[in-house]
């Protein structure tokens, strides 16, 4: 039972081995542009085709214990896709890697548009470099293995000062990462009693760690270059009341003021330069049969 104002965009249902369907009650793009919900959908699992994605270490030794998720599916029946990226893991959708480092999918379905993206959801490990795969491509390999490189997650610690110099508790910071990668870091946390903060990182960009409280400024922390095994400490981050900025916005053609809009700032940090990113290449296509 749902609630009757309740925006249902889709539902899905899935069984490992057979396949999945999902009902699409999307009316466009926008997230919250749905159909009335009808009181009853009827789902019909789609033929699934196995696939299997081996994760490495930068060495090229396999990890295991590492789980992996579909991003979108798109059947090719449906005008809109599915996207179980922020799905619960209660509904069994990730699959872990075992000793050789293979996640075995059971259930994506054979007839989608385009590929499916198989993402590293372990906290852990960063993954420069989805997995694709693209069922039209593999229907020919009974059990397509697809190749992934993970690195391991980097930590940055540090303290936050009041500006009479005593440790500040419970800000919010946020750190921001660029690399070459479409897979940034955006990652908060807030300070400790001791003023102290800590973060988890993707390994190999760039970051800026910005204060994001309504009342309090500082300098933010830019360039810092994150590598594997290369954990930063010490950090330091120094308050003070800031400056107000204040503007009004218009209509760009009316030119009357408009009540409700959003303002951001962007904060661009240091150049990256991309010789400095330890990243080996990898590969998310089948291993080539040898003639």
């Amino acid at each position: 039972r749902l609630p009757s104002d309740i925006h249902v965009r889709q539902i899905m249902a899935v069984k490992a081995g057979l396949g999945m369907d999902y009902y699409d009650n999307a009316s466009s793009q926008k997230w919250l542009d749905t159909h009335p919900m009808p009181t009853e959908v009827e789902l019909q699992l789609h033929p699934s085709q196995t696939c299997r994605v081996k994760a490495s270490d930068r060495q090229g030794n396999p990890v295991a214990g590492i789980a992996f998720s579909p991003w979108t599916i798109h059947l090719s029946d449906r005008s809109y896709y599915l996207n179980i990226s922020g799905a619960p893991r209660a509904l069994g959708l990730e699959r872990v890697t075992d000793a050789q480092g293979i996640a075995t999918f059971d259930y994506l379905p054979e007839d989608v548009k385009g590929s499916i993206a198989l993402l590293c959801t372990s906290k852990e490990w960063h993954q420069p470099e989805q997995a694709d795969w693209m069922p039209d491509a593999h229907r020919d390999s009974p059990m397509p293995e697809l190749k992934t490189s993970v690195f391991k997650m980097v930590e940055a610690r540090g303290i936050v000062y009041l500006p009479d110099g005593k440790p500040a508790s419970g800000i919010l910071l946020q750190a921001e990462g660029r690399g070459k990668t479409n897979h940034y870091c955006r990652e908060l946390t807030r300070t400790g009693a001791d003023g102290g903060f800590r973060f988890l990182l993707c390994p190999e960009q760039s970051y800026l760690i910005a204060v994001t409280e309504l009342d309090l400024a500082a300098p933010s922390l830019s360039g810092l270059l994150m590598h594997e095994n290369e954990p930063r400490e010490n950090l330091r981050i120094f308050l003070n009341e800031g400056t107000l900025v204040t503007g009004i916005v218009t209509h760009s053609t009316t030119g009357k003021p408009l009540a409700g809009a959003t303002i951001t700032f962007n904060e661009h940090g240091a150049r990256i330069d991309e010789r400095s990113l330890r990243l080996e290449s990898s590969s998310s296509l089948p291993d080539e049969e040898e003639d």
